[in-house]
C-alpha cells in the first residue's frame, strides 16, 4: 500500500506541463484545483470541471485519438501508471473516512476504469498492435471525440477527488457518484470499438477477487428493500424457454 499523493493528478498536470510555455496561467493548478476547494454545490465543482476541459480539449484527443498524444504523455505514463492499483487500498481508506464506504467503492471503479484505459495505451505504446480506433471509417470520427471527452472528464473527475479526500471535502459523495457513472459511460464507449476496460482484468488474481466480492457487498447493502426484493425475485425466477422447434412425433 502506498500513500495517496495524488497521482491522476501528477500525469495530467505533466502532460499539461509539458505543452506549456512558463509564463502561460497553468489551467490545472492556477484554475481547476482553487475553484474545486472554494466550490461549495456540486453545481459549481461540475463548472470547474467542465472549464478546465474545454480548455483541456487537446489532452483529450491526445489520450485518446491521436498518435503523437500517445508520445507525448508516454513518459508521464512510465512513471504513474504502474503505482495506480497499488494505490488504491489507500484512496479508498481516505475517501471512506471523508465520506462512506459507498463513495469510496465508487471512487475505486473510476480510479480502476482510468487506470486500465491507460495501462492499454502505455501497452499499446510499447508493444501492442495498431489501436481498432486507427482504422475507424470516417462515419465514427464524432464517436472518437465522443470518447476523448469522456475520458478527459473521467481523469478530471478522478483527480478531483484525489486532491479533495484529504481535505475532508463535503462534495466527495457527489464527485464519486459523478465519477462512476462517467467510468461506465467510458466503458460502454470504448467497448464499441473493441476496448476492453473490464476493472482489475489484469490484476493479481487475489487482487481482482476481493475488488469483485467488495464491489457486490457495497452494492448490495446500498440497496433499499424494495430493490432487493426485486433483484430475489429476478435471481429465483423460473424461466421457461420454448423450443425453437417442436420435438418430432413418434
Amino acid at each position: 500500500m502506498i500513500a495517496v499523493d495524488e497521482l491522476t493528478l501528477q500525469l495530467v498536470e505533466e502532460v499539461v506541463t509539458s505543452q506549456l510555455s512558463p509564463s502561460v496561467p497553468h489551467p490545472i493548478r492556477d484554475e481547476l484545483l482553487p475553484r474545486l476547494e472554494q466550490a461549495r454545490t456540486l453545481g459549481e465543482a461540475e463548472l470547474a470541471i467542465h472549464d478546465a476541459a474545454k480548455v483541456l480539449g487537446w489532452l483529450g484527443d491526445a489520450l485518446v485519438a491521436e498518435p503523437d498524444g500517445q508520445r507525448l504523455a508516454r513518459k508521464a505514463l512510465e512513471r504513474v501508471v504502474p503505482r495506480m492499483l497499488a494505490m488504491q487500498d489507500s484512496l479508498e481508506q481516505v475517501v471512506e473516512a471523508a465520506a462512506d464506504i459507498i463513495a469510496a467503492r465508487k471512487t475505486i471503479v473510476a480510479h480502476e476504469t482510468l487506470r486500465r484505459f491507460l495501462m492499454l495505451s502505455l501497452r499499446e505504446a510499447k508493444h501492442g498492435p495498431p489501436s481498432p480506433r486507427a482504422g475507424l471509417p470516417l462515419a465514427a470520427v464524432p464517436t472518437v471525440k465522443y470518447m476523448s471527452e469522456v475520458a478527459l472528464r473521467l481523469a478530471l473527475l478522478v483527480a478531483a477527488i484525489e486532491h479533495l479526500a484529504s481535505q475532508r471535502a463535503p462534495l466527495l459523495a457527489a464527485l464519486a457518484q459523478r465519477a462512476f457513472e462517467t467510468s461506465q459511460t467510458f466503458r460502454r464507449a470504448t467497448g464499441e470499438i473493441g476496448i476492453d476496460l473490464t476493472p482489475w482484468a489484469d490484476a493479481p488474481a487475489a487482487t481482482r477477487a476481493r475488488r469483485i466480492l467488495e464491489a457486490a457487498k457495497v452494492f448490495w447493502n446500498s440497496m433499499n428493500t424494495e430493490q432487493r426484493h426485486a433483484i430475489g425475485e429476478a435471481w429465483g425466477e423460473r424461466v421457461e424457454l420454448q423450443p425453437r422447434w417442436a420435438p418430432p412425433s413418434s
